[in-house]
């Protein structure tokens, strides 16, 4: 399936993690300072880090799911620019959604 990549094992302690989101008793999803994506599909015992979608420099500061299959993401550049990215299948492919700029 679209997304995975690598194999199950554990996020790296220099992740810093930013931000976490708990689908069910074993979906998580974790985003980190560094733009790290990682999902995990047995309670957080293991983590894969996640390819999709191909984010630039910067942080994922939210994660937030309405359903098993909605969710959203806020990922910010070093410049202090913020982009949502939307999921309707649960995480296995991310969309950058169409935002209007701001200066702050």
């Amino acid at each position: 399936m679209a997304g995975r990549a690598g194999t199950p094992g554990v996020i790296p302690i220099a992740a810093n993690i930013q931000a976490i989101a708990r689908i069910d008793r074993n979906i998580c999803w974790a985003g980190t300072s560094g733009g790290a994506l990682y999902r995990s599909s047995d309670g957080g015992l293991t983590w894969t880090a996640w390819a999709n979608p191909a984010l630039p420099a910067g942080a994922i500061k939210s994660l937030h799911f309405v359903n098993p299959y909605q969710g959203f993401m806020l990922h910010n550049t070093g410049g202090g620019l913020g982009t949502i990215y939307h999921t309707n299948n649960g995480g296995w492919t991310w969309e950058a959604l169409t935002t209007p700029t701001t200066a702050g």
